[in-house]
């Protein structure tokens, strides 16, 4: 995921905004998708982290949520990079912070909330496979070795580059160690924020 915000918006890099949003709490305006979405979970973990007060305004897309900030109705905007990268581009918008491990292909200049000073508020969205409990562990190791070559693949990896993806390989039990932590980590804010599926 990625900050950015309007042109006009004072803030030029992540300290900035988190120095307005205690000068202001609950008075900064953050536009995103809807109520439970990544973005949504992310901008939660920043507020927690920041220990800042923000009010977060769903929307029901990305795209909306863009366009809002876009036209200067709402100053800033959480979503992911791919969304608003040409808008950076063509200065309608302006990066503040990625919220990856690393920085974002298509945001090369804009740095990392690590980088920023915000060790604590690495955030990705992922997507992995997983099987039925109980699957045979041949079966298992046998899809893992597949996946793991086919992400392998220069156009494998060129596609899911452009999408803002990173290939992250590994083995299964990699993967349940992952899964692991991601569930200790988000289940917490997701718990403290009351979030609930409709």
């Amino acid at each position: 995921m990625a900050i950015a915000a309007h042109p006009s918006f004072p803030a030029q890099r992540l300290q900035d905004l988190i120095d307005l949003a205690k000068s202001r709490p609950g008075k900064l305006f953050v536009a995103m998708p809807q109520n439970g979405s990544p973005p949504h979970v992310i901008a939660l973990l920043l507020t927690r982290t920041a220990g800042i007060d923000v009010t977060l305004v769903p929307h029901k897309s990305g795209i909306e949520a863009l366009n809002a900030v876009v036209s200067n109705q709402i100053p800033l905007l959480i979503d992911a990079p791919t969304l608003f990268s040409s808008h950076v581009a063509e200065d309608k918008l302006k990066a503040l912070v990625v919220t990856g491990r690393q920085r974002e292909p298509s945001l090369p200049s804009v740095p990392t909330a690590s980088e920023s000073g915000l060790t604590q508020m690495e955030g990705e969205a992922w997507i992995g496979l997983v099987a039925p409990a109980g699957t045979p562990a041949p079966v298992v190791d046998r899809l893992n070795r597949e996946l793991n070559a086919i992400l392998d693949l220069p156009q494998t990896q060129s596609t899911l580059r452009a999408l803002s993806f990173r290939t992250m390989k590994g083995s299964s039990a990699e993967f349940a160690d992952l899964i692991r932590a991601e569930h200790g980590k988000w289940s917490t804010v997701i718990r403290d924020a009351g979030l609930r599926l409709d």
